[in-house]
């Protein structure tokens, strides 16, 4: 119950720290990482990652968001800059506003219905069969299991 105070103030230190952590490894690639002001609303950047997907076009997507994302160049809950982003990866965006008005929200909450079922609880969660492994420095641990 984050209504609790010492709910609330252990959830921050916990967001403090994955943060610092994220920018832990984010400088030993050479990467920057601001922590978000705000806790943003992911939903049309879900909706835009489907519909550039389908295209064809959803790795592009994430190449080209997140890095801007975290360097706060990019504001993924703004309508007209998600859509810039789009056709600047090549995806035709005449149809991106009937989808998100349409089937793109049942598809987002059927995607985060099928991530709860599964267990994830963040990102990115990485699930081969039916072991959870949250977290980019699991990778050894995914590819270890995959050649199991």
């Amino acid at each position: 119950n984050v209504s609790d105070p010492k709910v609330a103030a252990r959830a921050l230190r916990r967001i403090k720290y994955l943060y610092a952590d994220v920018r832990r490894f984010a400088n030993k690639r050479g990467m920057v990482i601001f922590g978000p002001k705000k806790i943003f609303d992911p939903t049309l950047i879900h909706l835009a990652w489907l519909f550039a997907e389908a295209c064809g076009k959803g790795r592009a997507l994430i190449d080209a968001a997140y890095p801007r994302f975290f360097k706060r160049e990019f504001d993924y809950e703004d309508r007209s800059a998600v859509e810039a982003l789009l056709a600047e990866i090549g995806v035709d965006v005449a149809g991106f506003d009937a989808f998100a008005r349409g089937p793109g929200p049942a598809t987002v909450a059927e995607h985060q219905a099928e991530g709860e079922k599964q267990g994830v609880f963040a990102v990115p969660t990485f699930v081969v069969d039916g072991e959870l492994f949250w977290g980019q420095d699991r990778i050894e641990f995914v590819r270890a299991k995959l050649a199991s």
